[in-house]
């Protein structure tokens, strides 16, 4: 069976470590680590601002109609349930990893597909 792209970060943001890896490497086997890269980001960047909205006392329905969540239930539900294990100053060391990580992938310092994996096991563990 196919594994989804967002079983994936489901598992990062909920600091699964073994399922998140178990699915990196399931996704692998159909994808290049440059596909799965923007959306990881993009998971980021969606609790960046969930939790921006939190910290300044928002609530859900404010979150559900941040740009990138297209006022779906389905996704603020998924990040209001993973936000809780971050605070803003870890999502943005995070977030600043992975454009790290990006610039380090697209210039041939460290593979993607590897600074990806070694990033899934630093972030399910902290």
């Amino acid at each position: 069976a196919s594994v989804s792209i967002f079983d994936l970060v489901d598992a990062i943001g909920t600091r699964n470590g073994k399922e998140a890896q178990h699915l990196y490497y399931r996704l692998l086997e159909e994808k290049d680590a440059f596909e799965i890269f923007p959306l990881v980001l993009r998971q980021f960047r969606l609790l960046i601002l969930a939790r921006d909205v939190l910290d300044s006392g928002g609530t859900f329905a404010d979150i559900k109609i941040l740009p990138g969540y297209n006022n779906s239930e389905y996704v603020a539900k998924k990040i209001m349930e993973q936000v809780k294990n971050f605070n803003i100053q870890s999502l943005k060391m995070i977030y600043h990893r992975l454009l790290a990580m990006d610039e380090a992938g697209k210039t041939g310092v460290m593979p993607l597909e590897t600074s990806l994996h070694t990033f899934i096991i630093e972030v399910t563990s902290q």
